[in-house]
């Protein structure tokens, strides 16, 4: 998996569990999907910070080296301080899911950072 948003985008295809290490504190975000849904998220708390950069009409690109899931608010505003990239944008996971799948299937294409 490249970022965050990759676990996500991998789950909306195939049953899958996925984890990631929030980059802050290094607490494990443990996602279950199934049928393209989250099943299972813990912490419910988790946040995912995620850069969108506008492709051709109806479809964006993620820049997943500043796209991250972070287990707390806590985390990500720790983070945000920090951050000097480009601006993005932050989901609960399920609202993300919601985000880029408008019209039935993902619009998203990764960018090497």
């Amino acid at each position: 998996m490249r970022c965050g948003a990759d676990i996500l985008l991998n789950g909306l295809s195939r049953s899958i569990d996925g984890e990631g290490k929030c980059v802050i504190c290094g607490t494990t975000t443990r996602l279950k999907m199934s049928e393209g849904r989250i099943q299972e998220l813990d912490p419910e708390t988790a946040l995912l910070h995620v850069v969108e950069i506008p492709k051709e009409p109806g479809k964006i690109g993620i820049e997943c080296e500043a796209t991250h899931l972070f287990d707390t608010e806590k985390c990500l505003l720790t983070w945000q301080r920090i951050y000097a990239g480009r601006p993005g944008r932050v989901f609960r996971p399920r609202e993300y899911l919601d985000h880029i799948t408008r019209g039935g299937e993902a619009r998203v294409a990764f960018r090497a950072s």
